[in-house]
């Protein structure tokens, strides 16, 4: 059996703590279910409110065929403005008529016994209450206001931004509603309160006692000057930001397959924590492309945040499907966006017009496609092209992706590019010690050229630093166990089919001469040896010179004859062993002169190591040295001495010295390199793509409009900011959602959203209930006066976020109690006035993040890739392409904060899914609170909840003390409060009992206090009886189950 709750005030509080240890539940207690809005008393003659009272009753119940969509308009009837309501519809006949309900055929239809309005058949009548409204509104002169949401925000006369103003217009309508007010919060409350609200995990009982004992009158404010300060606060705002725009670790569609985007998040938590403001906060992750663009080639950091910023844009579901239709899911591709980004930032339902004209918001079907052609030039669909222009022939790549140089790597780079520096210098220095000829370096010459001694120039080894397009993974790799044939490194290729890596149109041109030689070392794997491998060099813009060892499996330029194209050179080569695969470069069609600008690996499945790819000259020297060496040196021209100076410093023991190392720290700078994370972010197309209004959004039809980007038509217009452009881009959509309106913008709707949004983080319910929709189907805002208010001072701070965030929670009105006041809980049972403050269940990263708290577990280790903390066996057994295998973390990365944990959108982890975690397949502003038995299961049973546990035992048993000293320290670090004396009564009880079940059947103790010790070491304390730890860790399972534990109050 299941129940719901809504996010609003619940009574979580267990009334007594042996039916939570009997029977664990997550129920809330009777007495609290939804209402309707209380509002101030409008009967009789008070005057109706358009936009309060009318507006939604329209919406709701008329405008599906009275509203905003023409196409869907019925009886020629708009109720949409003044003008369209009192047209006349048949001479004499108007839908409206000010003043006079009775001339009115809208009223007449509403009250007609026989044919009501609504019709029968929308199964959703008017209420008496409804009913009444709409004739004092037509009483009063049907007068028309525009909708809030899109009205420019008037200052409260003589308002300021001091924290008083908050609480003095909420106690203003208190008073008028003759609500009672809750006193406030107790100091364990308040502080618990503030902790998770700032960082989501709460305190230790050494901080509430000093917060406590701390007699100043502005404790409060420094704590949230402490709190806000600390990285957790980043952590904490993350996971509501993260939720909006539907970040995950995998693609969603088809196989649901993992992608790179962790940088993204940190870059979310980096930035909240720096308290950037949020106008740039919005204009990296929309346009950090674009941004990037314009700073200066000195600002890689600046640089690299703007990128990693724009991986916003990729966050969408993307498929990976082998048979995808193109143009299908570029339509798909657009529509998520435009869902995005106005719900996140306007909180629109721009969607909802794919396919028509929105039923009740002025936005129109064409709106929607002008808004989704801002994106039309993100470069999306790299992972579905591949090298040859074709499609869904690689479903496995990401790109476009990019290296993040996290602070890790970064104090690495900085030490090698100091050593290279250093390198360079002394290669420099050597070469410009050698100016001209020697006589002693060219008898030398002359000698080791009677000797005819060959030349090899390397192509690849332990490096690849020759530029150019790089296709594949171009990481080399060294083992002890498996030493390379040279150098230190070798590169390794696995298939089960065909794979080729190649390097082309490169720095390093090599010039063919008579007797050339191509040449690259292998070892097949014996375990895997693979069908056929291939050598290819590119010259003159064509690959057609290839040389195959093994069967014909490999097809370019397969034909039936040996040609240069295709030039078969036998067998495969013994495998287990380093063999040198060599071909003269004349067999490949490449004649002396020809220069050669590229190569490639190939292979036909099975494992390869490759190494030192190489092109040898018969000779020590080429042929324009040995001629200008055979010239008397009074003879030799200027190429002459520049043939012999070259030659000499590419032979000499000091440059070669110099050019070895810095080959090597290249490769070691390429090594790190490597290792650097990937992640998605946004590439501009240099010709953005074709957008077309698709009737009824079908991506077949393709005979709508060709349309450029543009806002929708009732919000004004966006000019490109630089005139020279005729069309915006996303950085100008960017600048529109954050100039005011008298710049032509909506910056004050966005800063109302984001505001709302904060508000109900703090307050449990936002001051527009709605926080996804401010449009007509949403609920008008409670307190519209403050939350324009808080809006404009929002803006007018810079868009300050941690200043908003200090601001609300200084109020007087944050700081009450969550217990009602008098009648306050049936007057206003969803708290929608804040006469009190809301109590909820904590969010599920902050349920797994108390319980390790708890347990002395919880690693505050900032940033990286996400953890798959343990989840049962089989969980992904229905994911495929490829079929899945979970693997758990298991060293003590598995105690990070719950924002870290991975997220898979099809499969989320059980624990995150039994606390309503959404799967982020689209944009979540509110999550769903549901009690059911999973709930109380997992926090008994899963094991990170047994280990938290078992740590929390751990923690109370080191330091002596009696059984009631150790009860009380475990219950108030998981609750911050003390036990009461019958709560602390009923845990003895328990702990007793559990005492003697463990001492009777130690089996169980030793089985209990197994759980996942193997993967974490742990071990139990010095001296202490299985039996009895395992008493104890039952002990901590029940605290660790109680409602309040996870309870914000």
């Amino acid at each position: 059996m299941t129940g719901s709750t809504s996010r609003h005030d619940r009574l979580l509080r267990i009334t007594t703590l042996a039916a939570c240890v009997a029977t664990p539940s997550l129920a809330p207690s009777p007495g609290f279910g939804t209402s309707t809005e209380l509002r101030p008393s409008r009967e009789g003659n008070d005057p109706v409110d358009f936009v309060r009272d009318v507006r939604p009753i329209l919406s709701s119940k008329c405008f599906a065929c009275h509203g905003p969509d023409a196409a869907a308009r019925k009886a020629g009837l708009s109720l949409l403005d003044f003008d369209a309501a009192t047209a006349e519809l048949d001479p004499g006949i108007a839908a409206v008529v000010p003043g006079n309900p009775e001339a009115s055929e809208m009223w007449r239809r509403i009250i007609d016994p026989d044919d009501p309005m609504p019709p029968r058949e929308a199964h959703d009548p008017l209420s008496d209450t409804e009913i009444d409204v709409i004739r004092r509104w037509i009483e009063s002169g049907a007068s028309y206001e525009p909708h809030w949401a899109y009205q420019t925000p008037t200052p409260i006369d003589g308002s300021t931004t001091d924290i008083d103003a908050v609480d003095e217009l909420l106690q203003r309508r208190h008073a008028e509603l003759g609500l009672p007010v809750s006193d406030r919060a107790d100091p364990f409350t308040l502080y618990r309160r503030l902790a998770l609200d700032l960082t989501g995990i709460p305190p230790d009982p050494h901080e509430l006692d000093a917060f406590i004992s701390d007699p100043s009158p502005d404790r409060l404010a420094r704590a949230v000057d402490r709190l806000l300060a600390t990285p957790e606060f980043g952590e904490r705002l993350a996971v509501l930001w993260l939720d909006l725009v539907r970040y995950a670790d995998t693609v969603g569609y088809h196989g649901d397959q993992e992608h790179r985007v962790w940088p993204y998040r940190d870059w979310v938590i980096r930035a909240f924590n720096e308290g950037m403001p949020f106008d740039r906060f919005t204009r990296m992750q929309l346009a950090g492309d674009l941004i990037a663009q314009e700073l200066p080639s000195s600002s890689d950091d600046l640089k690299q945040d703007a990128l990693v910023a724009s991986g916003y844009n990729r966050l969408l579901q993307t498929s990976h499907e082998g048979g995808l239709q193109l143009a299908e899911y570029r339509a798909i591709y657009m529509a998520d966006r435009v869902r995005n980004a106005s719900e996140v930032w306007m909180g629109a339902t721009l969607g909802c017009a794919q396919c028509h004209d929105h039923k009740y918001d002025p936005y129109t079907h064409r709106d929607f496609h002008t808004f989704g052609a801002f994106f039309a030039d993100i470069d999306d669909e790299e992972h579905i092209r591949n090298p040859y222009n074709g499609y869904n022939t690689t479903p496995t790549r990401r790109e476009p992706e990019m290296r993040v140089v996290t602070p890790r790597f970064a104090e690495r780079l900085d030490e090698l590019d100091r050593r290279l520096a250093g390198a360079r210098a002394e290669l420099a220095e050597a070469e410009g010690a050698i100016t001209g000829a020697d006589p002693a370096w060219e008898a030398d010459l002359r000698r080791r050229i009677e000797s005819g001694d060959d030349r090899r120039v390397t192509w690849v080894d332990d490096v690849l630093e020759t530029g150019g397009t790089v296709q594949g993974d171009w990481t080399f790799h060294a083992r002890p166990d498996l030493p390379a044939r040279s150098g230190r490194s070798y590169r390794i290729q696995s298939s089960e089919g065909l794979v080729q890596h190649y390097s082309v149109e490169t720095d390093r041109r090599v010039t063919v001469e008579p007797g050339s030689v191509l040449e690259a070392w292998v070892r097949l794997d014996p375990d895997a040896p693979p069908r056929a491998v291939m050598l290819q060099a590119h010259a003159a813009g064509s690959w057609e010179h290839r040389a195959v060892w093994g069967d014909d499996s490999i097809s370019y330029g397969r034909n039936d004859g040996d040609r240069p194209s295709y030039r078969r050179r036998g067998p495969l080569p013994p495998s287990g062993t380093w063999h040198r695969l060599e071909i003269p470069l004349d067999e490949l069609g490449l004649s002396p002169g020809a220069d050669i600008d590229g190569i490639a690996f190939t292979q036909f499945g099975g494992r390869v190591l490759w190494d030192a790819a190489t092109i040898s000259h018969p000779g020590p020297a080429p042929a324009g040295v040995i001629a200008a060496l055979g010239r008397p040196a009074e003879e030799r021209t200027d190429a002459d001495h520049a043939a012999l100076v070259g030659h000499r410093r590419s032979t000499d023991p000091r440059v070669a010295s110099a050019r070895r190392a810095i080959e090597g720290l290249e490769a070691d700078r390429l090594a790190i390199e490597n290792e650097l994370p990937l992640t998605l972010h946004t590439v501009a197309l240099k010709e953005p793509r074709m957008v077309r209004v698709l009737p009824r959004g079908d991506w077949l039809d393709q005979s709508g409009d060709i349309v450029e980007p543009a806002v929708p038509g009732f919000l004004g217009t966006v000019t490109p900011r630089d005139s020279r452009r005729s069309r915006a881009d996303r950085l100008d959509l960017a600048d529109w959602l954050l100039a005011p309106t008298d710049r032509g913008g909506v910056g004050e709707l966005t800063s109302r959203v984001f505001v709302n949004r904060i508000w109900a983080m703090l307050f449990g319910e936002g001051l527009c209930p709605s926080e996804d929709d401010f449009g007509g189907q949403g609920r008008p805002p409670t307190h519209p006066e403050l939350l324009d208010q808080l809006a404009l001072d929002f803006i007018d701070s810079g868009w300050d976020i941690k200043a908003l965030v200090r601001r609300l929670v200084l109020t007087d009105s944050w700081a009450r109690s969550s217990v009602p006041a008098g009648d306050a809980a049936l007057t206003d049972p969803e708290n929608l006035q804040f006469a009190r403050q809301s109590r909820h269940r904590l969010a599920a990263e902050f349920v797994r993040d108390a319980a390790l708290h708890a347990g002395g577990l919880l690693k505050l280790r900032q940033g990286g890739p996400s953890v798959k903390p343990p989840q049962p066996e089989g969980h992904y057994r229905h994911l495929n392409f490829p079929m899945r295998r979970y693997h758990p973390t298991t060293d003590d990365d598995q105690w990070r904060r719950g924002v870290y944990v991975h997220w898979q959108r099809q499969f989320l982890h059980p624990m995150m899914k039994a606390f309503d975690a959404p799967t982020r397949e689209a944009c979540t502003a509110t999550r769903t609170v549901s009690n059911t038995p999973l709930a109380a299961l997992v926090l008994l049973n899963d094991p990170v909840f047994v280990q938290a546990a078992r740590g929390l035992a751990t923690r109370v048993l080191q330091p002596p003390g009696s059984d009631r000293e150790r009860l009380t320290a475990a219950w108030r670090i998981a609750l911050g409060r003390p036990p009461s004396e019958a709560e602390l009564t009923v845990l003895e009880s328990l702990l007793n009992r559990a005492r003697e079940d463990f001492t009777a059947a130690p089996d169980r103790a030793d089985a209990l206090l197994a759980v996942n010790t193997t993967e974490t070491g742990w071990t139990a304390p010095v001296g202490m009886p299985a039996p009895e730890i395992a008493a104890w860790t039952q002990a901590g399972r029940a605290i660790l189950n109680l409602h309040e534990t996870y309870t914000r109050d």
